[in-house]
């Protein structure tokens, strides 16, 4: 007898790594801009890359709001 390893009323196992893959891969796509931009905020870097927002993201990431933890919100970001 052989055992289906997709559960009742799947037609695939939603927990194989084949599923996994993509969302390991867009976390690590997501660490690294979270990574990138709290470097920015710790000053590493002196501009940051933005082609989609114009200088919102420089606003955003200087404003009062940003500040208001010890850490930069962007490595709060990365940690998650």
């Amino acid at each position: 007898m052989t055992e289906s390893k997709a559960p009742p009323g799947w037609s695939y196992n939603p927990s194989d790594w084949s599923q996994r893959l993509p969302i390991v891969g867009l976390s690590l796509v997501g660490f690294a801009i979270a990574a990138y931009l709290s470097l920015y905020q710790w000053r590493v870097f002196t501009t940051i890359w933005e082609p989609f927002f114009g200088a919102g993201s420089v606003k955003v990431l200087n404003s009062g709001v940003s500040r208001i933890l010890p850490i930069p919100d962007a490595a709060l970001g990365a940690l998650g």
